[in-house]
């Protein structure tokens, strides 16, 4: 039996498999102090609440989304995606004039994500938030139109 939705997704029920997932990550709901952006890479503060990352290799939590196709959570009282798993949009430092698909990736000051040195990858492993997948060239992605607003493609760890 196979069954099939408006959506494109496609389940092949004797074979056990989905097609057609739309979006990119799997994501958890979060509660927060403060309204943040997608694409910014967070920390939780003492009191549990998700805000930006403000320092280089700083622990974190996650990257909102807006761009997960699936999520786990309480949605009442917690408004925050953080993608857990596949790939996100984030803002990547300024500075930085070439990040290249492959380049791993930390938190930084102002929830920006920042390339590592082969040295800060070897001692701080836990710190990689992901590898850069895409430098998007389009403005838009998916059936939504997500506005890209020069972000990049990370899959997250």
């Amino acid at each position: 039996m196979d069954l099939k939705f408006s959506t494109g997704v496609y389940v092949d029920c004797a074979n056990g498999v989905l097609y057609g997932a739309a979006w990119n990550d799997y994501a958890e709901f979060r509660d927060q102090n403060e309204s943040i952006e997608p694409g910014y890479v967070v920390y939780c503060d003492d009191d549990g609440k998700v805000k930006k990352t403000i320092e280089k290799l700083q622990k974190f939590e996650g990257v909102v989304s807006d761009t997960y196709g699936f999520s786990i959570g309480e949605t009442d009282t917690c408004k925050t995606p953080l993608a857990v798993s596949g790939r996100v949009l984030v803002y990547a430092d300024p500075e930085e004039e070439h990040f290249h698909s492959g380049d791993a990736v930390c938190a930084g000051p102002d929830g920006l994500i920042y390339r590592m040195t082969r040295e800060e990858i070897m001692e701080f492993p836990d710190r990689i938030v992901g590898i850069v997948s895409e430098i998007p060239t389009y403005d838009t992605w998916g059936t939504n139109n997500i506005s890209v607003n020069g972000r990049i493609w990370i899959k997250v760890r």
